[in-house]
């Protein structure tokens, strides 16, 4: 399957361009919101309307790397009503680069090639929270000396040791998503909840902390 992840002018989406340590260079990290599940049909405007259990699909796109030496995984994705990635109430997607089944994760790529691609079920927090926000952590992977993919059936991810041969980038952050509560019904894991309702995405950014 062609993908592309080179984005017009109107698509909803953000870039962050990384330093990376010791003078290894600079690299591009690009995360766009798509409408279907060829990762084509990208939003154009804010803000953008979807219904609670509708399918958000994300590809994000590393640039300046060498492809014949690094590859993009996807390490950890969560959610969070408000824009801190280390609040407490959180849901999670992507565990060490394994999906949250709960969530109807669905990773499309990851650990294979430049791109990351994955989808998920709209969902809201419970309460008078109206904001939902998506933080993503990457990890660049030398695939010709480390093993770059986690074995997710054993609960295990299979992290590279050398700190030469992995470059981690993120948190990334897209949002917030304004939620319309009426009708909602709410699901609850351990301390975590979600529930159902409508939910209308007006913003999409990104942003970058390189973790050493």
């Amino acid at each position: 399957m062609n993908v592309s992840f080179f984005p017009s002018d109107n698509v909803v989406q953000s870039v962050v361009n990384v330093v990376l340590p010791e003078g290894a260079g600079t690299y591009e990290v690009v995360m766009i919101m798509y409408r279907d599940p060829q990762y084509q049909e990208t939003f154009t405007q804010t803000p953008v309307t979807l219904s609670v259990n509708d399918r958000v699909y994300i590809g994000i796109r590393a640039s300046g790397i060498d492809p014949d030496q690094f590859v993009l995984t996807l390490d950890n994705c969560w959610t969070t009503p408000v824009s801190n990635p280390s609040s407490q109430t959180r849901w999670s997607l992507i565990s060490n680069q394994c999906p949250n089944t709960l969530s109807e994760v669905q990773i499309a790529e990851s650990g294979i090639s430049p791109i990351g691609r994955f989808s998920f079920a709209v969902f809201k927090f419970v309460g008078d929270v109206n904001q939902l926000y998506l933080h993503c952590q990457i990890q660049l992977c030398n695939f010709q000396t480390t093993r770059c993919s986690a074995s997710c059936p054993a609960g295990r991810n299979i992290r590279p040791r050398s700190q030469t041969d992995v470059l981690t980038g993120g948190p990334f952050h897209t949002g917030p998503a304004v939620v319309d509560t009426v009708n909602s019904a709410e699901v609850s894991d351990s301390s975590q909840q979600i529930s159902v309702s409508t939910v209308t995405i007006i913003c999409f950014f990104l942003s970058a902390l390189l973790l050493q």
